[in-house]
């Protein structure tokens, strides 16, 4: 409730004064509505809206200017989610990764698919929070239902390619999600345009807000058979969750298949690929399954990527020399793109730092 208090706070303002003042009020609520379409997540704000309203003020009962926020869900709310609005690491994550800029991005949208933690829950996350684990990596967070420690396997490798590249890796209070070369804390914008702005070059057309991701992970969950205290267990809900079993109802048939096994039936089997990392023959770290080479050393790791590669190089190097044959021009655009890059290199932080700044002067 806190954390939700503190980003009405700082994308809003008029706590205070929404105690006294109902304008106030509806412009907290116009804020929420505009920016969670999420049921939930939408009723977690105005729910806490209401609780910080109801301890701010003496006496049992809410000031006039807060009593007519709504608790509850609305009538048109289905709990059941939508298959289609679901991410999945084939076709949407692994895209949103390859298209991200940095390590910390590709980081970033790894371990929230794998781990299902809540978006204040990944935000908060420290370097301290992340340890060893015997199957990969363990990130420690402190949710609703309290503290838990979580696994991960297919973002390990990411994950381990931003802790090398981390502004400081050795001191466990700095926050896991920082700035590229300053070990300070996101913005919660900044936090989400690490999402949105991959999703956008990849061509993701789904919701890519933090919540969707954890959604998308119990639905994976679920497909795999995984059961609802499992689930739970892992995403750090309630036991007999209302949210869970709808997963599980609703997307658990593999359950049903290894039911039907189990007694004779034949069933057709539909093979998941495999999500976790492969050892680097060269350098033995894990590297991503699906890249042509090593993250960490570019070994090829299947036969023929060393063709892929020089015929992808190839087919660039003609397409730079026919753009330069139609327009002269094009070679001057690149010098000028190739300075850029060059800036943006050398100080990593200064798009980010641009966009905060563009933030600032429309929020005026």
């Amino acid at each position: 409730m806190l954390r939700h208090c503190t980003i009405l706070a700082e994308n809003v303002g008029g706590l205070a004064d929404a105690l006294e003042n109902r304008d106030a009020a509806e412009d907290l609520v116009r804020w929420i509505n505009r920016n969670y379409d999420n049921e939930y997540t939408n009723h977690d704000y105005r729910t806490a809206l209401r609780v910080f309203a109801r301890r701010a003020t003496d006496g049992d009962d809410l000031p006039k200017s807060i009593e007519w926020v709504p608790s509850g869900m609305s009538n048109s709310h289905d709990p059941v989610p939508d298959p289609g609005d679901m991410l999945q690491w084939e076709n949407d994550v692994l895209p949103m990764i390859d298209h991200t800029r940095n390590s910390r991005d590709a980081a970033l949208i790894a371990v929230a698919f794998d781990s299902g933690a809540r978006s204040g829950e990944l935000q908060n996350l420290t370097i301290g929070n992340v340890s060893d684990h015997e199957h990969g990596l363990r990130i420690h967070v402190d949710g609703k239902t309290g503290q838990r420690s979580v696994t991960l396997v297919p973002s390990v490798p990411y994950l381990q390619r931003w802790l090398n590249d981390h502004p400081e890796p050795d001191n466990p209070s700095a926050p896991l999600w920082s700035k590229l070369t300053k070990p300070e804390e996101l913005s919660y914008r900044q936090f989400n345009n690490c999402f949105a702005d991959s999703a956008e070059r990849a061509g993701v057309k789904k919701p890519v807000t933090p919540t969707n991701f954890r959604k998308s992970n119990a639905t994976y969950l679920a497909r795999q058979g995984m059961n609802q205290a499992f689930i739970e267990d892992r995403q750090g809900r309630k036991r007999g969750s209302d949210a869970t079993a709808h997963y599980v109802a609703r997307f658990g048939g593999e359950a049903d298949n290894e039911y039907a096994k189990m007694h004779g039936l034949e069933v057709e089997e539909d093979d998941s690929e495999p999500l976790g990392p492969v050892e680097c023959p060269r350098c033995q770290k894990d590297t991503p399954r699906h890249r042509e080479t090593c993250v960490w050393c570019n070994q090829p790791l299947e036969y023929g990527a060393i063709e892929s590669i020089e015929e992808d190089q190839k087919e660039v190097r003609d397409q730079v020399f026919r753009l330069a044959q139609e327009n002269p021009e094009f070679l001057e655009d690149i010098q000028q793109a190739r300075r850029f890059s060059e800036i943006v290199d050398e100080n990593p932080d200064i798009l980010e730092d641009a966009q905060a700044f563009a933030e600032s002067l429309s929020d005026e």
